[in-house]
């Protein structure tokens, strides 16, 4: 995690590192770009949050990631992508359907207070 580590570590890996104090000229072209958007963000008034990956427990992952595929994809697109675990049922649920998500959300809400 050290300043040092990360200049060693992240190019080599591809990522852009997650202190905000590591110099980027030795990193390619599409790393320093993402770390200008990164600082873009910030500086403004809508700031950065982290995913919900890195706030919540697996078993609410688990539970709605089906469901975030459905919401992104459209029910059809997501049940060939996943019929393990997309219903059948949900094959008619138009992409980006705000209603559907939400109601996963809450039916599922109890997962995140586990």
């Amino acid at each position: 995690g050290s300043q040092a580590g990360q200049q060693a570590f992240n190019p080599i890996k591809g990522s852009l590192p997650a202190r905000i104090d590591v110099d980027l000229s030795g990193f390619d072209a599409m790393t320093r770009a993402a770390g200008d958007d990164f600082k873009a963000a910030a500086a403004g008034e809508d700031k950065l949050l982290p995913g919900y990956a890195s706030m919540t427990e697996v078993g609410y992952q688990n539970a709605i990631n089906p469901s975030l595929l459905v919401f992104a994809v459209g029910g059809e697109r997501a049940r060939a992508l996943d019929p393990k675990s997309v219903l059948e049922s949900e094959e008619a649920i138009p992409a980006l359907d705000v209603d559907y998500m939400v109601s996963k959300m809450r039916v599922n809400y109890s997962l995140l207070l586990e």
